[in-house]
């Protein structure tokens, strides 16, 4: 029989798979960023604050984190309660285990994307529009 995995193990794993994800929400990112740079760089020319255009990139990440909690929150609150169900010491669920995960997310996306955001935010808006 193989040996349980130690906590340290499974905490590595954790975090790799953690820094995968940013890695790849980045890339997602950065691609979108260079596919609406015309737009930001018209947004830009047309009066539109840097505030305004980091806010709608971010939205677009932020609006996938909250499609995704919508559909995981109540199927995760499921099948916990389900699983719960089979000890003899029931626990209640408080809404914060589902609330701050999602607060979590959002935060590591939004320090994750933001560079890409802020880069694309310091470029010549009439350099953008002209070379594209």
């Amino acid at each position: 029989m193989p040996e349980p995995r130690s906590a340290e193990t499974r905490c590595i794993a954790s975090l790799v798979a953690i820094f995968v994800a940013m890695l790849d929400l980045l890339a997602i990112h950065l691609f979108t960023a260079m596919r609406r740079t015309k737009e930001i760089g018209i947004r830009r020319v047309h009066g539109a604050g840097r505030g305004s255009i980091f806010v709608l990139l971010s939205l677009d990440v932020l609006k996938w984190i909250g499609y995704a909690s919508v559909l995981a929150i109540p199927v995760a609150a499921y099948f916990i309660t389900r699983m719960l169900q089979n000890y003899a010491n029931h626990v209640s669920l408080n809404w914060a285990v589902f609330v701050l995960p999602v607060l979590a997310q959002c935060l590591i996306a939004l320090l994750t994307t933001s560079g890409v955001s802020l880069n694309a935010l310091r470029r010549n808006p009439a350099e953008t529009i002209k070379t594209e």
